[in-house]
């Protein structure tokens, strides 16, 4: 991929002293939003140009539904102990 910042001299890219800016760095950017935002891997597919869906899902931990589950997994206070049947404190 070229050297963008060359063709923004005077820009922001300059003005944000962003030294290597590569078009594939707004792409990836553009993907990252489009999935945080809720958009569906599939469509991402599309717009990006994907063969096959693998190259895609490189941003499903991005997705919304993710994320919940993360937070979900953080929050939980008590899991099973072993062989008791009883919650056990964790915290």
């Amino acid at each position: 991929m070229s050297d963008l910042s060359g063709d923004l001299r005077g820009g922001p890219v300059e003005e944000a002293k962003i030294d290597n800016l590569h078009l594939h760095d707004l792409r990836h950017h553009f993907a990252s939003w489009f999935v945080m935002r809720g958009g569906s891997l599939q469509a991402l597919k599309k717009l990006l140009g994907h063969a096959d869906l693998k190259m895609t899902l490189r941003y499903a931990h991005l997705a919304p539904a993710f994320s919940n589950v993360v937070r979900m997994l953080r929050v939980r206070k008590t899991w099973p102990s072993r062989g008791s049947g009883s919650p056990a404190r964790t915290s």
